[in-house]
């Protein structure tokens, strides 16, 4: 073969090897672009909804509570079981990024009927999460981390229905259950257990427990180790994920006044175990009244990041004097009707 011919053969080898390799890039390119569609396709199949209806509840009560801090807004909705009255969920409708108060998308009943979850698939998913919790002490083969997960979940969605037509979030929802529970004073046991509640990881409420404030906490904490705590996603200590408090405790901060009835104020001490969005935390600081259920609520987890100077990601140092200060969104309206001041 010639030299000129060896060239030639040569140059259409090297040009079909780059074709092979711009065809090979175009075919894995388009294989994860598809796969990325399926997977948010599949994320959005995932979704479930709980229909919240005045006059057509069945087997559960719900209330509607606006609240505002001046800057944001978010709606709350606690729903109460008729199979358990110690117990109750939150769904919680926050604003997304670069809005200040939740967004709201219409939805036709009859193309998510197939996505709509039974009041008592709620409650035994609650449950079943909290007897499987409870067996991982004494079995092996339960995964503790997923079903403490299932109390607080942004896979549930609620839906409402306003001026005769049906809508859901569009922008972030969490889900979360809550457990009531009372110290037992002639059972030294569970009275221990139930003084320093939500060693379990869910989230229970106790108004009976000694008051200890986050004020007091911080300044404490602040006075020995000169900077903020690890509960506060500030400092130091923030990325520790060895803490004793990986668990979340629910402690009781002192009561204030809502519409002429005595809140009993909440704060989490729980460490901050991720870098991301921490949605484990779930509602940092609320008020609880009893009969009602939560109606004001903190959730620094969602507007703990910087997401390129969004409207809903203050800086650092303002969420750190949130925290401190405990600021929170507080209800405007409870049911259409507003809120005394």
């Amino acid at each position: 073969m010639r030299k000129k011919e060896i060239l030639q053969y040569q140059g259409i080898q090297e040009l079909n090897a780059l074709k092979y390799i711009i065809m090979k890039r175009f075919v894995i390119a388009l294989i994860l672009l598809t796969l990325g569609t399926i997977t948010k396709l599949n994320a959005q199949s995932k979704i479930a909804y709980f229909l919240l209806e005045k006059g057509k509840e069945k087997g559960f009560r719900f209330n509607h509570i606006k609240c505002a801090d001046g800057n944001y807004k978010a709606e709350l909705f606690n729903v109460f079981f008729d199979a358990d009255t110690n117990m109750f969920t939150l769904f919680t409708a926050l604003p997304d990024l670069g809005y200040r108060e939740p967004k709201w998308q219409e939805v036709k009943l009859d193309t998510i009927r197939h996505k709509l979850i039974a009041p008592d698939t709620v409650y035994n998913q609650y449950r079943a999460a909290g007897t499987r919790f409870g067996l991982s002490y004494f079995r092996s083969g339960i995964n503790r981390d997923l079903e403490a997960s299932l109390m607080k979940s942004e896979s549930i969605k609620p839906i409402i229905k306003r001026d005769g037509k049906y809508y859901t979030p569009l922008s972030p929802t969490l889900m979360e259950h809550f457990l009531l529970v009372k110290i037992q004073a002639d059972n030294s046991e569970m009275h221990v257990i139930n003084m320093f509640p939500n060693l379990s990881q869910f989230f229970e409420i106790n108004v009976d427990v000694p008051i200890f404030p986050l004020k007091k906490f911080e300044e404490e904490y602040t006075k020995r180790f000169n900077h903020p705590s690890f509960n506060a996603g500030d400092g130091p200590d923030f990325y520790n994920a060895y803490y004793a408090y990986n668990q979340p405790i629910l402690l009781r901060d002192k009561s204030i006044m809502i519409n002429g009835e005595t809140a009993y104020k909440f704060w989490t001490l729980a460490s901050w175990k991720i870098d991301g969005k921490n949605n484990e935390r779930g509602i940092d600081r609320f008020a609880y009244i009893p009969g009602t259920g939560i109606v004001s609520g903190a959730f620094s987890y969602h507007f703990r990041y910087n997401n390129k100077g969004q409207i809903n990601t203050p800086p650092r140092d303002l969420l750190l004097a949130n925290y401190l200060a405990d600021i929170q969104l507080m209800p405007y309206e409870i049911d259409g009707k507003p809120v005394k001041k």
